[in-house]
Formats: structure tokens, sequence, C-alpha cells
């Protein structure tokens, strides 16, 4: 598991890692479509995002089973893709922590396989993160329009060329009650972002 820890001095860290079986299906590993996990979940927003593009496609491709269309998801290695986060920069401002994520304008790009290459042609979508602050881990990720970033990589001409810009807002107030709930993500633009702290069974 590859982690990238910003370290801005008197005590302030946030770590960034990219994610295991474990962080998208649990400590039991449960794939099955419908369990209570980061996966369902991102699935599930999948969907709904870029207007229902993806929803539509899976009612097209999948005669609306959306149980069929997670499985394939999941057997042609979609989760396991999305699983290394490039952090592309990390700014300190004030209480709050922006930074990027190098990523597709495209997510089709972001695949391997020519079938899920197919699939998200044409819809926007970061690859996911885990981010820990004071012992707290979420998870996030974004389907909003990344940001052009003027650059690719070399070697095929297209990866990186969008960026998807989140800041994390830290509430270190000490007149807050404990526990704190001591982050709070958010991507700029409003895009859909997923906020869920890393829980015994998760």
């Amino acid at each position: 598991k590859g982690t990238l820890t910003a370290d801005f001095g008197n005590g302030f860290d946030v770590t960034f890692s990219s994610l295991t079986a474990v962080d998208w299906f649990g400590t039991g590993l449960n794939t099955n479509y419908g369990a209570n996990n980061l996966a369902n979940r991102w699935f599930s927003a999948a969907l709904a995002s870029n207007g229902g593009k993806l929803g539509y496609l899976v009612e097209t491709e999948f005669g609306g089973n959306v149980a069929a269309a997670f499985n394939f998801f999941l057997n042609h290695k979609g989760f396991q893709r999305l699983s290394d986060p490039n952090i592309a920069y990390v700014h300190k401002i004030g209480s709050a922590v922006n930074f990027g994520l190098a990523g597709h304008q495209n997510a089709g790009q972001v695949f391997d396989n020519p079938a899920l290459q197919q699939l998200f042609a044409g819809i926007h979508a970061s690859e996911v993160f885990a981010i820990t602050y004071k012992g707290d881990t979420s998870y996030g990720y974004s389907f909003d329009e990344p940001f052009t970033s003027g650059v690719v990589n070399a070697k095929d001409g297209f990866s990186h060329n969008g960026t998807f810009d989140f800041t994390l807002v830290t509430l270190d107030n000490p007149e807050l009650p404990e526990p704190s709930a001591a982050i709070a993500l958010m991507a700029v633009g409003g895009g859909l972002v997923a906020l869920k702290k890393r829980s015994n069974n998760e």
C-alpha cells in the first residue's frame, strides 16, 4: 500500500494512501453486490454521476441488471485499477488543505480492459484515495469534470491530462465535543465526493 505524508509541522500532517481489497470490501472481503462497503457506495455514486450516463449504459448494456454490471466491473478488475491515485499537489491554506489528483479527462482511459474503456467512455471519474488525519481515515473521489492540467504522460499522450481538485477542511476547535469528527472533505465545484470513516468492519 503506497502512502504519501504531507507534514506541515506542529503535529499537523495528512497522509494519503492507495487502496487495498480491505478498503474496498471490508475485512471479510465481501465482494457481493449490495454489501455495505466502499465498493458498493462508489458504484452507486458512479451510476448517478455524469447526468446518469453510466446508469443509462447499464440499462442498455445489462438490461438494467445493476448486480450484473457491478460483477462485470469487479471481474474486470475495475476496483483494482481505481486504487492507485496520483497526488499532483498539496497546499495548506489556513485550516484547510487543498490537494489535487492527477487523472484523466475521459474515465474510459483509466482502464486497461477494452470493455471498461467502452463502458466509461466520456465519463468523468477520479481514482479513489484514502486520507488520514489525526487517526481518522476517510475515502474520497470525484465525478466532477476535472481541470485541464496542461500536461500528459509522454508514454501514452493522454494520462494525467485532467486534475481533480479537493479541499480537506480541518475542524481543530477545542470547544468542539469529542470525538470532533475532525475532517470534512469536498470537491471544488461541488462535485460528488464520498466521505466514509474506516470502521472495524471496513
